[in-house]
């Protein structure tokens, strides 16, 4: 009875082997795809603030476009609350490529392509005394006060290689990298203060970069 049940299972289990050899789990013409970033060992694991959506034209070949946002509020009342102080910075990036797809492979979809990068982000920093007699702002325009989240506009292109595997015929997972140029510009720093006349702490600055682009997330997805 034991060996018949054994036979039994091995027989499904190869029965449903050559089957699933047989079905393609990549995406066809008028598929679409959505993803985030996945780091496991992070202490968030899925990044919301970067979504990729992907509308295949045919088996091999995708238009994309990746959406960044990221927004950061907090206000402190130090000294009892008797003055206040307010950071906050905006980040918005938009990527838009496209894809080629090679290799007939069922769960394996390598791929190369191009991708236009284009982000933006703002700062501000501002600290109200209300210790005195009367009250004095101070606001940073540009960058915070201790220096950190500057803003800056930038635009590159990016050739890009990457590859995509299906666990089964929705869910994927995959990784990518790119080479390419980029031209960042930093945002003018500005300090404003009550009764006092406004003062540029760092100018504006520019510089091109030429290297390889490596995120270590892993590509977590979806099709439809």
């Amino acid at each position: 009875m034991k060996k018949v049940a054994f036979l039994t299972v091995a027989f499904v289990l190869f029965v449903f082997t050559i089957v699933n050899a047989q079905e393609t789990f990549k995406p066809s013409a008028g598929n679409f795809t959505a993803e985030v970033e996945f780091r496991p060992l992070s202490a968030s694991p899925i990044n919301l603030t970067y979504f990729r959506g992907r509308y295949f034209t045919s088996s091999n070949f995708a238009v994309r476009t990746g959406i960044n946002i990221y927004f950061k509020n907090q206000k402190e009342e130090p000294n009892e609350g008797k003055d206040e102080s307010k950071q906050s910075t905006f980040l918005f990036g938009i990527y838009p490529g496209i894809e080629k797809h090679f290799g007939d492979m069922r769960r394996l979809s390598p791929y190369i392509g191009g991708e236009l990068a284009i982000a933006y982000k703002t700062s501000k920093d501002s600290y109200t005394d209300n210790t005195g007699t009367s009250q004095v702002e101070t606001v940073y325009t540009g960058a915070w006060s201790n220096g950190s989240e500057r803003g800056y506009f930038s635009i590159g292109l990016n050739f890009i290689i990457g590859t995509d595997f299906y666990l089964s015929k929705k869910l994927f997972m995959g990784i990518e990298m790119g080479f390419g140029l980029q031209s960042v510009t930093d945002s003018e720093v500005k300090i404003e203060q009550t009764g006092e006349s406004d003062v540029t702490a760092s100018e504006k600055a520019s510089v091109m970069e030429l290297g390889v682009n490596f995120n270590p997330a892993i590509r977590l997805g979806y099709s439809f």
